[in-house]
């Protein structure tokens, strides 16, 4: 096959394995020219995006990190006041009964004095706090618990392709999606999905978010598309996923279980 035949069954090709010869039109010369910009930016948009990427998977653990510190401390801070109520309450009770303030014509037995009777009500009034503490503390735990929400995962099975028989489980949470493409970067083999054999695969091809309970999936832009029954579907376009829902990637297929923890 010479090289015309080569460039019209695929332009692609033009950029990495012909290179520019004396007999080449102007068509094929700005053609090859176009194909190598394209393939040059393509690869500096992609490092681009993966440091990104990074840097925001960074930030968001870090903010993550702050708010679980800035709870403790919340609560470690409730727990010292209400440690301090308490006793500054049985100090008051305890005053009542300072000597010098104790009438000596007065039994202290008798059940009648004024003084036993403010030193009761002292008394009755640390015990319905110190309740009041623990009916609050006992009643915060079930709201506690409430707010803990159930999430969904993504349990992936490769049914076809360089890939078949890989297994994947991704937790996608509202603010951090997983990856999807060619990539070994720690965000694609920690919490995506590498398809690192696969040429047709973009090297970063698409993600999966958690939006309002449901899953979804988003072509981002790569080469080859993702296709659904044998169709392309549109880019950066949300498509819900359902089980037993198949995404063909390259040559890859691939089938999707929604699975609830």
């Amino acid at each position: 096959m010479n090289h015309d035949n080569l460039m019209s069954s695929n332009p692609i090709l033009i950029s990495i394995i012909i290179e520019p010869t004396e007999d080449w039109t102007v068509e094929q010369l700005l053609q090859w020219c176009l194909q190598k910009s394209q393939s040059t930016v393509n690869s500096k948009t992609d490092e681009l995006v993966n440091a990104l990427q990074e840097l925001q998977d960074n930030a968001e653990r870090d903010i993550w990190e702050l708010h679980t510190l800035a709870v403790k401390q919340n609560m470690e801070t409730d727990v010292e006041n209400e440690t301090e109520t308490g006793t500054e309450t049985d100090g008051h009770a305890a005053s009542g009964m300072d000597a010098e303030n104790i009438d000596p014509n007065i039994n202290v037995n008798d059940n009648s004095d004024p003084l036993n009777s403010k030193t009761k009500q002292s008394e009755e009034k640390a015990a319905n706090a110190n309740a009041s503490t623990s009916e609050s503390t006992s009643a915060s735990k079930p709201k506690a618990q409430d707010k803990k929400k159930k999430h969904r995962n993504l349990h992936i099975n490769v049914q076809s392709g360089s890939h078949e028989g890989a297994t994947f489980l991704l937790k996608p949470r509202p603010s951090r999606p997983c990856e999807i493409g060619r990539s070994k970067g720690k965000k694609f083999l920690q919490r995506g999905v590498s398809l690192f054999k696969d040429a047709g695969v973009s090297t970063c091809h698409g993600k999966f978010e958690n939006k309002a309970g449901k899953i979804y999936y988003t072509d981002t832009g790569s080469t080859n598309g993702t296709s659904y029954n044998g169709e392309a579907i549109e880019d950066h376009v949300p498509m819900e996923l359902t089980d037993g829902m198949v995404l063909a990637f390259g040559d890859c297929e691939l089938e999707f279980t929604i699975v609830d923890n």
